[in-house]
């Protein structure tokens, strides 16, 4: 199974994280339920009532609010994910000799076959980045209106890149003007950068920066691949804590076994 790499991954401080799951119903499920996950460790405005749902992903209808999960990477990296999902679980010899060369030392084998990637060779570049989050934050606003309201509405978006304090405070910026020219209320909005959450607040202000240990990012990066693939085939209405009670309680019966 690719989480029993996740570690692998981890550990290779030039690879920015980038895990693909099998299929994209399970890739975006696995980054909503990271995200959350991540919220959960570190954020002081979490609450346990969080139930699946989309537009936004996660609606939380006992304290009223919502939270869309984006992944802000720039439309190159699409490369990555077309030579994944194309010879994921397929054996070294079965893969071209070109197509590896691209992405050598980028590469993770389990029993002879492809079964993780990361995303560096050619793709660490901060520009595209940081412009990618702006044009992604645009884009929803636009859309915001076919979304469900809450008191509280917020965006956490994935950049799968460690950015400077000065790269943020420069999207900081742009995303309070673009803002600024929207009516929609948004109360706060999270960057993830893989080394850190950022936290900005209603004002577009970063309110907090919080270190994303690396056990912690370990475990939940594990948990959260690990319980996409349990509610894989349960899109929306499912509660996140009682999923992940019930999930937890399943790993400490089958350690015991």
């Amino acid at each position: 199974m690719a989480q029993l790499l996740l570690a692998e991954v981890l550990q290779n401080s030039n690879a920015h994280r980038y895990l693909k799951g099998q299929g994209m119903r399970r890739d975006k499920t696995y980054y909503e339920i990271l995200a959350l996950m991540t919220l959960r460790q570190s954020w002081t405005g979490y609450t346990p009532n969080f139930i699946k749902s989309e537009k936004p992903d996660w609606i939380n209808l006992v304290d009223s609010i919502g939270i869309e999960v984006c992944r802000a990477i720039p439309p190159r990296a699409g490369r990555t994910e077309n030579f994944f999902s194309m010879y994921h679980g397929k054996a070294k010899e079965e893969i071209p000799e070109k197509a590896l060369e691209r992405f050598e030392g980028w590469t993770y084998f389990q029993d002879g076959k492809l079964r993780a990637i990361a995303d560096g060779k050619g793709l660490a570049d901060t520009s595209s980045y940081y412009q990618n989050l702006i044009m992604q934050f645009y884009e929803k606003l636009n859309k915001f209106d076919n979304y469900q309201r809450f008191s509280k509405n917020c965006f956490y978006f994935f950049l799968h890149f460690p950015f400077k304090d000065e790269d943020i405070q420069k999207a900081v910026i742009k995303l309070k003007s673009i803002k600024h020219r929207n009516t929609a209320y948004i109360s706060n909005i999270f960057i993830d950068t893989n080394e850190y959450l950022y936290i900005l607040d209603d004002l577009m202000s970063v309110d907090q920066r919080i270190f994303l240990e690396h056990n912690h990012l370990s475990r939940n990066i594990k948990y959260s691949l690990e319980l996409a693939e349990r509610m894989s085939s349960k899109k929306t209405l499912w509660d996140f804590e009682v999923e992940l009670e019930r999930f937890t309680s399943l790993k400490q019966i089958s350690h015991k076994l």
